[in-house]
């Protein structure tokens, strides 16, 4: 490796994913994960020159015996992971020592969705003879509808909904990048509803 210290590797990286403007989740994940392996390696005793696959597996070993989940030790590797790629490719590194470490392997799970039932008892509970009810409604008809994230429909806004394009743009969405998604006949309506009871043509 060259002669560059760990910590001062650590900063140039920082200062590299900043400059590409990722989002602050993203940062502290590369932040948190680099702190820690930072620490392992210290007290290791093993310098910026000597840091192995050897090191790195033995760092995922202490993950583990310390009781952390296989997904938070997976998100981490992924992030030193990204961090040695971009070493390698700026010649900071000679070797790339994540290139023969596997990353641990996650149990594959699902999320619980509502059954069919539910969602029409869900529905049912909004007094749509009111003005609450009606906007209730037409935000849980968007939310299971259209398939976006409850912080997305909490961030819309009035002038996101184009009834006569059927779509509503979603304007912070993951990686705060804009995109537009349709809408079906029944939300057409609950939104036309809504609009309504509002007030607003």
């Amino acid at each position: 490796m060259s002669k560059v210290r760990f910590d001062e590797m650590v900063q140039v990286f920082t200062l590299y994913c900043k400059s590409k403007g990722l989002a602050d989740r993203t940062l502290q994940t590369y932040e948190s994960s680099l702190e820690k392996l930072t620490d392992y390696l210290h007290r290791d005793g093993t310098d910026s020159e000597a840091i192995t696959p050897s090191h790195l597996r033995g760092f995922v070993a202490e993950q583990l015996e310390k009781g952390l989940s296989r997904s938070s030790i997976a998100i981490h590797m992924r992030s030193v992971r990204v961090f040695f790629n971009f070493l390698a490719r700026e010649g900071i590194v000679e070797r790339n020592p994540m290139r023969n470490v596997d990353i641990p392997k996650v149990p594959q799970t699902y999320p619980r969705v509502l059954s069919e039932e539910q969602i029409k008892r869900l529905l049912k509970a909004c007094n749509r003879s009111t003005w609450v009810g009606t906007r209730n409604y037409a935000m849980l008809l968007t939310f299971l509808d259209t398939g976006i994230r409850l912080s997305e429909l909490i961030g819309l806004n009035l002038e996101d909904v184009n009834l006569q394009n059927w779509t509503i743009r979603v304007r912070n969405g993951k990686g705060s990048k804009e995109r537009y998604v349709f809408i079906g006949r029944s939300l057409f309506r609950a939104l036309r509803k809504w609009i309504d009871a509002r007030g607003v043509s």
